[in-house]
């Protein structure tokens, strides 16, 4: 008797236990959305505790994420990188509620320049967005500067050139020129000629009186072209490194004398130019 009726008793109470467990599991799942809801990652982002004026890139395991956003529970990943900046990770135990990292201070990042210049420059000049410095004979310099493009450029007396640099994160970038120079000694056989240097694209280069001695000159093929009087004389000139190179410009002249009969003839070049009356010694 006192065995039916406990089974009763258990029969009549199991709809009631299985209602409690159901009400307890749909509390839970309530319960654990509104945990969830609540359990988000906050942060600030600048450079070195400026507004951030370059773009970086903020992700958490990998994906993009916002301060505010929602986050799940478990381990993960949070960094940050950028081009300009560098870079800060940290991992992560997430349980449910807010997660407040603070003001996350960035610096800029930094890399290494290496400027040479043999045999040394009149100009070095390094120009980038936030760093430019002009070095005066100069053979280079080894630099600290921010992450960036730079344009190089070296300056000669006779001879410039440029190239650009790419600096990375704790990397050293390097910029090297040499030139090779060499010099030409002209000379004539003539007293008061002068002289005009070209290089292979026509730009005159230096003139003056000859004789002369002309450094600095880039290793190449030059003009020179002589003038006495009239009369006017072209030499090819190579110019090779380390060396001076000799040119001689020789004018070779003679006489000529115009006898007419009569004489007092008017003498005239094929362009109509007078020279003179006979009898006329050219």
């Amino acid at each position: 008797m006192k065995r039916q009726q406990k089974s009763s008793w258990v029969r009549g109470v199991r709809p009631l236990f299985w209602w409690l467990l159901l009400v307890l599991v749909l509390f839970s799942i309530h319960l654990n959305q509104q945990l969830l809801e609540q359990t988000r990652l906050y942060f600030t982002v600048s450079l070195n505790g400026q507004p951030l004026p370059y773009p970086v890139t903020v992700a958490w395991d990998g994906k993009p994420i916002q301060s505010g956003e929602n986050i799940s529970l478990g381990n993960h990943r949070f960094a940050i990188t950028g081009p300009k900046t560098g870079s800060f990770t940290t991992n992560l135990s997430i349980w449910y509620g807010k997660h407040d990292l603070g003001e996350i201070r960035l610096v800029r990042s930094m890399g290494r320049l290496s400027v040479k210049a043999d045999p040394p420059a009149e100009w070095i000049t390094i120009s980038g967005p936030e760093f430019s410095t002009n070095l005066q004979d100069s053979s280079g310099a080894d630099l600290k500067v921010p992450t960036d493009s730079y344009n190089v450029g070296a300056q000669y007396r006779r001879w410039s050139g440029s190239q650009t640099a790419s600096v990375m994160e704790d990397l050293v970038s390097s910029v090297t020129f040499s030139p090779k120079f060499g010099a030409v000694d002209l000379t004539c056989n003539r007293d008061g000629a002068t002289y005009r240097l070209q290089n292979a694209s026509g730009q005159v280069i230096v003139s003056d009186n000859l004789p002369v001695v002309v450094g600095d000159l880039p290793v190449g093929d030059y003009q020179a072209t002589a003038l006495y009087h009239s009369r006017t004389m072209q030499k090819s000139v190579h110019v090779e490194a380390g060396v001076t190179n000799d040119v001689a410009l020789q004018f070779v002249l003679g006489t000529v004398q115009l006898e007419t009969t009569p004489p007092g003839a008017e003498v005239r070049m094929a362009d109509g130019s007078y020279l003179g009356q006979t009898p006329l010694l050219l």
